[in-house]
């Protein structure tokens, strides 16, 4: 059998329709009359209207026609398989024409008139240019304008301020020794703490460590920071006793330094941390630590979301030296309620959030008033 001829006279005689709907009585669906896995466009001269029937009769002949176009063959099959028949049959040409005619008879009194909830009603200017550019690449007109303007990652580059590098004149090179002292003073405090938090904490690999400095401090840190330092605490070194760490991480010759870093390494641990109690206790920020350090010592449980919880690593190495020096007694917690507790109202002005710390709270109540 010539499916080819077949197939063209079909279309020859569809042809004299032409391709308005709306000139012609009953259902019709567009066909491409070259297909497009075939070289076809969508030109108008390609276009033909066929009824439901004639449509399904098409596909068919051309599959059959063109057996070696896997797009013909899977084109038939979805709409020979698209419907069966209650008896499990699978759909005719007829049957097809059936379905389709009535499905869009059935949408169109839905969607037509005033059963369409947008029945009488106009898009805004506004919502048709969104129509529009939201059918725009993301590279092209207004679409890319909106796109950058609601881009965090792309304003933060845009908004970040340029940065000059400023000349390094000899004359800064004293207060570039000055800070480098002062950071090197700091990672050897926060080191020592650091030591002592991780024997409380059984002494522990990085990868628990940090778990446990995360669930303190609400942090985000990964292991590997703290890979190593825990393989340096486990081969038993001390910070507290390592003369050289203060002294590599200064590595300068300056003779003033090296007396200044003399009169620094013959301080006992004890002193050193008297100083930066002193020093810290004049701070307003150190009362809500030192609350937050007796909740963690007591071992109580505080909700993550809050924001007395999120302090940041060295905060907490800054409380745990309080709490060695014990700077934290009873009267001590009782003069620093009164703002604490003005912190945490704050903080935990959430019903859910209330609920989660109001034990806790009571706790540190009867610690304050009755020292227990």
């Amino acid at each position: 059998m010539d499916y080819a001829n077949i197939y063209a006279a079909l279309v020859k005689n569809a042809k004299a329709r032409g391709l308005n709907k709306s000139k012609v009585e009953g259902y019709f669906e567009t066909h491409h009359i070259i297909p497009r896995c075939m070289g076809g466009s969508d030109g108008k001269s390609n276009l033909v209207m066929f009824t439901g029937r004639e449509h399904y009769i098409a596909h068919m002949l051309l599959w059959k026609a063109y057996p070696e176009e896997v797009s013909l063959m899977r084109a038939a099959h979805m709409m020979s398989s698209r419907w069966q028949s209650s008896t499990g049959v699978k759909t005719t040409s007829r049957l097809y024409a059936q379905l389709r005619l009535e499905y869009a008879v059935a949408v169109s009194e839905q969607v037509a008139g005033e059963g369409n909830p947008f029945y009488g009603k106009k898009h805004s200017e506004e919502a048709l240019q969104s129509i529009r550019n939201s059918k725009l690449p993301y590279y092209v007109g207004q679409r890319l304008i909106h796109w950058r303007a609601n881009n965090d990652r792309y304003m933060r580059q845009v908004l970040r301020p340029i940065s000059v590098p400023k000349p390094f004149f000899p004359s800064k090179v004293d207060e570039f020794k000055a800070f480098r002292f002062k950071g090197a003073l700091e990672d050897w405090l926060a080191f020592h703490c650091y030591k002592d938090f991780w024997v409380r904490s059984g002494k522990t690999s990085n990868k628990d460590f940090a778990r446990k400095i995360n669930r303190v401090t609400a942090g985000t840190f990964t292991s590997s920071y703290f890979k190593t330092m825990c393989e340096r605490f486990a081969s038993g070194w001390e910070p507290e006793g390592c003369s050289d760490f203060i002294v590599k991480a200064l590595n300068t010759p300056c003779d003033d330094y090296i007396l200044l870093r003399k009169s620094q390494l013959e301080k006992t641990v004890e002193e050193v941390e008297a100083e930066y109690v002193a020093e810290w206790m004049n701070t307003r920020v150190i009362k809500r630590i030192i609350i937050q350090a007796t909740i963690n010592s007591l071992g109580l449980k505080v909700h993550p979301n809050t924001s007395v919880a999120k302090l940041s690593l060295l905060d907490v190495a800054e409380a745990l030296i309080l709490w060695r020096s014990g700077n934290m007694k009873q009267k001590d917690i009782a003069q620093l309620y009164g703002v604490a507790r003005n912190s945490l109202s704050v903080a935990l002005s959430g019903a859910d959030s209330w609920k989660v710390l109001k034990d806790n709270i009571e706790m540190i109540e009867s610690i304050v008033y009755t020292g227990a």
